[in-house]
């Protein structure tokens, strides 16, 4: 009886650990998506701006703010790219600050290329073509 009650509770932790492991590793993913997608989306604000800002300059204004937007709410993911980049550790913290703002991050990011699809489709062609939207359903 007293075996079986440890082997239960034993199998009951290797399922737990598993899941948090699974779980942590999906969100990396959805993470490290996320961050291409968000860099490639400044590439293409910087081209477009550059683009439409000699002739356009409410535009080129409006497609500055989303740039400093997107990098706002996606700033602990920025810093933590950073960090892995550089090979350093990403505390507890940060980690938590990046897990928290994915959703947001990836909704910001959405934004900022429908702005940029309607101000610059061209540009936005070019440089996002073929480029997805990255997976940030938590479920």
């Amino acid at each position: 009886m007293v075996r079986t009650t440890f082997k239960t509770i034993r199998l009951a932790l290797i399922a737990t650990f598993m899941a948090t492991a699974l779980a942590g590793c999906a969100a990396r993913e959805r993470a490290e998506s996320l961050y291409l997608y968000q860099n490639r989306l400044l590439v293409a604000l910087i081209s477009a701006i550059d683009t439409i800002e000699p002739y356009d300059p409410e535009s080129a204004d409006r497609l500055y703010d989303s740039e400093d937007e997107l990098n706002t709410v996606c700033r602990a993911l920025q810093q933590a790219s950073s960090r892995r980049i550089e090979g350093r550790e990403i505390e507890g913290g940060l980690r938590w600050q990046v897990f928290a703002s994915l959703n947001a991050c990836a909704e910001k990011a959405r934004e900022v290329e429908t702005l940029l699809r309607e101000i610059d489709p061209e540009t936005a062609e070019q440089v996002l073509l073929g480029l997805g939207h990255p997976e940030i359903d938590p479920s």
